[in-house]
């Protein structure tokens, strides 16, 4: 090779070395995190129920992540790496579930799984779909079904006192991440109210279960 062909390749190599120094990242971009906090409840006038233990909440997959997921077709669904819930959705939603049980104070005590005090009643949750509906870019929905279960673990057998099964579909404004997690938000808020509204109807000493 003449010695003018080896400084044209050479400089095509150097070339070739800058432009693909100049179209590496220099650095990951992290992940964007979102939380779950609801607004508290106004409280009850006095507590009406015995204490209540918090079962862990479970959540099916593929929602039991932290990447949000998004339905994009009627087969097709997707996970967001870059867009994720700050803790697993099971931790986020057995939180805010705790935290607005205790705020509305119609439980004597709202205990956590692990807590040694005794408490006469059991609430089991679980959560079977939690993604976003964005098959239609004009209509975009948050979808969150959830099952509670209240237990009267005191008896002898145990009894269900309470079987309560929702569903919500949130209409988003637009579909992302940001209108994606106030739909959660939203829904979450609705099925807590509604829970709350079925406890009420509950007599500590109450002997059938419901069922909806």
């Amino acid at each position: 090779m003449s010695p003018l062909l080896r400084r044209s390749a050479l400089a095509l190599l150097c070339l070739g070395w800058l432009s693909a120094c100049q179209i590496l990242p220099t650095e990951i971009t992290p992940p964007t995190t979102y939380a779950l906090t609801l607004p508290a409840p106004v409280p009850v006038t006095a507590p009406a129920l015995p204490a209540v233990r918090l079962g862990t909440t479970t959540v099916g997959a593929p929602w039991n992540g932290t990447a949000l997921v998004y339905q994009l077709s009627d087969v097709r669904f997707s996970a967001d790496a870059y867009h994720r819930l700050l803790s697993p959705a099971s931790t986020l939603l057995n939180t805010a579930l705790a935290d607005w049980l205790g705020a509305r104070q119609r439980f004597e005590a709202v205990l956590a799984p692990g807590s040694p005090a005794p408490a006469p009643w059991r609430l089991e949750t679980g959560i079977t779909a939690l993604y976003g509906d964005f098959r239609s870019a004009s209509a975009p929905q948050a979808v969150i079904s959830a099952q509670f279960v209240i237990v009267d673990t005191a008896a002898v057998p145990r009894r269900r006192l309470l079987v309560l099964d929702l569903n919500q579909r949130i209409p988003l404004e637009s579909a992302t991440p940001v209108a994606l997690v106030a739909g959660y938000r939203q829904g979450w808020l609705r099925m807590l109210e509604e829970l709350d509204a079925r406890l009420a109807s509950l007599k500590p000493d109450n002997t059938s279960a419901g069922h909806s």
